[in-house]
């Protein structure tokens, strides 16, 4: 009772924050993102503890087949490519992936195809984009699904007949459950408020969720902060909503150009 006064008590200081700033005009957009967070952490006060399980009682809570077979109900997400299934058993939801090289290697080429794959095979996939806009990714996948060229996209230079098949490759996939967002400069709390946004109209959280690239986020500390510190606190929050989420998070993070220096440039 003493727990749940509490978070009634931290709920009444969220909402007279809200007039607050409200009253002092500041954006809507601002306001929801600390609120958001806000809520998380008073969501996290526990009336009853239920962290520390013995086998037995996690065998009768979720049968001793989640044990012995980790993809009972979780079964990992396939790529396009067999190989890398065979040996990682595919992305796993409520587990955190970082795909990293360095600059203009085909990242952003691979999780479009990666995001494709997966909305085909009925998944709900959401993208955030910090580089290209929404345009410029569906434009990426048609291309690589048509077998017509993105240049020739990009400056208007197709065929009459190239036209007809883009235009009946967008009808046919026109509701895969692929979702982008092309918003540049989100921080780890606006996305998730995004997230429970789409639960709110969808009934269920994203099975896969795709960050193209770190680097591009914001972590919104404050004060002054290496590049090593904020790249270190998205990490953190990206990695811990993964469970929150129950998701498959995929983040792209660009290594330093210094490493084209080496011999082989690996």
């Amino acid at each position: 009772l003493l727990n749940d006064w509490r978070r009634v008590r931290k709920l009444e200081l969220v909402a007279n924050s809200i007039r607050d700033r409200a009253l002092r005009g500041e954006s809507s957009d601002t306001i929801m993102e600390s609120v958001d967070s806000s809520i998380k952490e008073i969501g996290q006060m526990s009336v009853v503890s239920d962290e520390l399980w013995t086998l037995g009682e996690l065998a009768d809570k979720d049968g001793a087949s989640s044990i012995y077979d980790a993809t009972r109900g979780n079964a990992g997400i396939a790529t396009p490519w067999p190989e890398y299934d065979a040996i990682t058993g595919g992305l796993r939801r409520g587990r955190y992936y970082v795909l990293a090289s360095r600059p203009s290697l085909g990242k952003s080429s691979i999780v479009c195809q990666i995001a494709f794959h997966a909305a085909f095979r009925g998944h709900k996939v959401v993208l955030f984009s910090h580089e290209m806009d929404r345009q410029s990714i569906w434009r990426r996948i048609s291309a690589a699904e048509t077998g017509l060229y993105a240049w020739e996209m990009e400056n208007g230079e197709l065929s009459t007949v190239e036209k007809e098949a883009a235009e009946a490759w967008i009808k046919k996939y026109r509701d895969l459950p692929l979702y982008i967002s092309d918003r540049s400069g989100k921080t780890p709390q606006s996305m998730t408020a995004e997230l429970r946004r789409f639960k709110a109209k969808h009934t269920a959280y994203p099975d896969l969720v795709i960050v193209d690239y770190l680097q591009l986020m914001r972590s919104g500390g404050k004060g002054r902060i290496t590049e090593y510190e904020d790249v270190s606190a998205l990490s953190k929050s990206m990695r811990d909503s993964t469970r929150e989420f129950n998701a498959a998070f995929l983040v792209l993070s660009q290594l330093n150009r210094a490493i084209e220096g080496r011999e082989d440039g690996r």
